[in-house]
This record gives C-alpha cells, sequence and structure tokens, in this order.
C-alpha cells in the first residue's frame, strides 16, 4: 500500500484525474482519497516511484516533504511511506 500527500486535490473532479492517472498505468489498482487530509491510499503492483512520476505527469505531485503535526501527546508524521504515529516528549 502506498499513500501519498497530494496537496493539488481539493475537490472531487481532482480526485477523478488522480484516479484516472493511476488507472491508466495499473487498471487494476485500488486507490481510496481522502479530500479532508488530501491524502490517497493505492494498492497497486507498481512501484512508489512510477506512481509519483504518472501523478506528477497528470498534475497532481504528492509532496517531497515530510509533514510533521503535534496534539501534545502524538506527532503524526505523514510521507510518502504512510502515516506515522509517535509519543511527543
Amino acid at each position: 500500500m502506498i499513500s501519498l500527500h497530494i496537496p493539488n486535490m481539493p475537490c472531487g473532479s481532482c480526485v477523478c484525474g488522480v484516479t484516472a492517472a493511476v488507472h491508466e498505468t495499473d487498471a487494476h489498482a485500488w486507490i481510496e482519497p481522502s479530500l479532508q487530509e488530501q491524502v490517497v491510499a493505492i494498492e497497486t503492483t507498481l512501484h512508489e516511484t512510477d506512481i509519483r512520476t504518472v501523478l506528477a505527469d497528470a498534475g497532481f505531485a504528492p509532496a517531497l516533504t515530510t509533514d510533521m503535526k503535534t496534539n501534545g501527546r502524538w506527532i503524526s508524521w505523514r510521507s510518502g511511506l504512510g502515516t506515522f504515529n509517535v509519543p511527543d516528549k
């Protein structure tokens, strides 16, 4: 499973564009978007680098930087590898 933050995915039309771009390369890919978090989870046989390239070419480049947020108890770290939660010390 690949989880990517796509800052340029604010609406349903963008989700359709992301989905179409991935399905052009892997017609059997499973895609679960989250508009609120601007994240898309993709189950595919393709390598993450290939998915990143396909999305960037379609105008939906995944973020290259790591996002870190804290709520005072946990840090949520989101990158191309997924979302990780660790205790905030």
